[in-house]
């Protein structure tokens, strides 16, 4: 049988850069907490927990090189598709660093990048905190009722007052876990700030 255990699961062991932020965050993905050390990783790293094509991902998985001075990469991601190394750079993309480690492919998340998807990411900064705060209180007998409600595009507002008999907090989690794990769509999440006229609809 082949083994389906992640490549990378833990961070390699690295202090703090001096001078760098600490931010905390926890990873449904990986039913467990993490460490980032700057806005642009962090930014990266909530885009990667709301994608559902992403299985699963590890925050500093390895060097570039043997010395431990050589740049870390800043995530290791595995899709359905296969997997790849990203890194985040802070300033401009250093051209010289290799396109692949391992025969892993290695792409560069530039500043571009992070500002085209910067209200994906605003919104899912929000939204993540909310699943996290009630994810033990989420069940599969819910979510099997949302999907058989929404049928088309409904608001959010609509959604949660169908459900207005349960936890608000609870039915609000609900709804963006499974935007997450990909068994509802809201395309306005893209273009527009998260709000109770925000349309979800189901997976084309």
């Amino acid at each position: 049988m082949k083994d389906l255990s992640p490549r990378f699961c833990i961070p390699i062991k690295m202090p703090r850069p001096r001078g760098a932020r600490l931010i905390e965050g926890f990873s449904p993905k990986l039913g467990r907490r993490l460490q980032l050390f700057d806005h642009a990783t962090f930014s990266v790293w909530i885009g990667l927990e709301a994608d559902p094509k992403v299985l699963t991902l590890c925050e500093r998985p390895a060097r570039l090189g043997l010395a431990n001075a050589d740049p870390v990469i800043d995530f290791w991601v595995q899709q359905s598709g296969g997997e790849e190394f990203q890194l985040v750079p802070q300033g401009e993309p250093d051209n010289s660093l290799p396109t692949n480690l391992e025969e892993t492919p290695i792409r560069t998340i530039t500043s571009v990048d992070r500002a085209a998807s910067s209200i994906w990411t605003s919104n899912w900064a929000r939204m993540l905190p909310v699943i996290n705060s009630a994810r033990s209180s989420i069940t599969k007998a819910t979510m099997k009722s949302v999907g058989r409600f929404v049928r088309e595009p409904l608001s959010l507002a609509v959604i949660e007052r169908q459900f207005g008999n349960g936890d608000p907090t609870v039915i609000r989690a609900t709804l963006f876990e499974m935007l997450r794990t990909g068994q509802l769509a809201a395309p306005a999440l893209r273009t527009q700030p998260l709000s109770l006229h925000t349309s979800l609809e189901p997976m084309p």
